[in-house]
């Protein structure tokens, strides 16, 4: 297999994981924009959560961490752009958002477009109801909510208004819902591409092996 470098824009990660992350920076908003600085340990157990996932979904990756999200999970559009930025730089192949804001923003719109012109696959969480929120509504990001009826190996092609995807929805204790699912498709789609699967094939493949297809009913 070939080791991918998977991007994480969350909430850092642990010290006991350090093994698996090749680099890391974490941006700080401040009254003169936005500040870079080197490491990201987690503040709130999000991120390090969302790493253990992925990493136990292809353990071959390695990955490149932004850290954004500070003690409360609160972040900024600028935050998120500059992350993302930085971790195209790293040459990622495929970028984890297990958040998002509830405004557009043509910034984010912009770095989004880069990464989707530079084959990288953005992959960010939405709400399974309500507003909707970025850059999970971006057409050239895959959406991705929870869905109770999946297991960890599983995923749904709802096609909905809110995400187009959805996955299982717990991780590691406390943590579950549309964060933990978008971090098990990515992880789901981190091995394909560890195995040799072209980026340009992941939406066709997420379709075609998608083990429920449409929106969830009420039962």
């Amino acid at each position: 297999m070939l080791a991918r470098r998977i991007g994480i824009i969350d909430s850092g990660y642990k010290l006991d994981q350090q093994h698996l992350v090749l680099e890391s920076a974490s941006f700080e908003l401040t009254a003169q924009g936005v500040q870079q600085s080197i490491g990201g340990l987690d503040d709130n157990g999000h991120g390090s959560a969302v790493l253990t996932i992925i990493s136990e979904h292809s353990p071959e990756s390695r990955f490149l961490v932004a850290k954004v999200l500070d003690e409360k999970g609160r972040s900024s559009v600028a935050q998120l752009v500059a992350a993302l930025y930085w971790l195209l730089e790293q040459g990622v192949s495929l970028v984890n958002l297990s958040a998002g804001v509830a405004q557009s923003r043509a910034s984010l719109h912009s770095a989004c477009q880069a990464a989707t012109e530079q084959g990288v696959l953005l992959f960010a969480s939405s709400p399974a109801m309500g507003a909707p929120v970025y850059p999970a509504s971006y057409s050239h990001v895959f959406s991705v909510t929870g869905d109770g009826r999946c297991s960890a190996d599983q995923w749904s092609w709802l096609q909905a208004e809110n995400a187009e995807f959805a996955a299982h929805v717990r991780g590691p204790v406390p943590h579950a819902g549309s964060s933990m699912a978008c971090a098990h498709l990515s992880g789901i789609v981190a091995e394909q591409l560890a195995r040799g699967f072209a980026s340009a094939d992941v939406y066709a493949y997420l379709q075609r092996y998608a083990y429920r297809v449409g929106a969830q009913q009420r039962e």
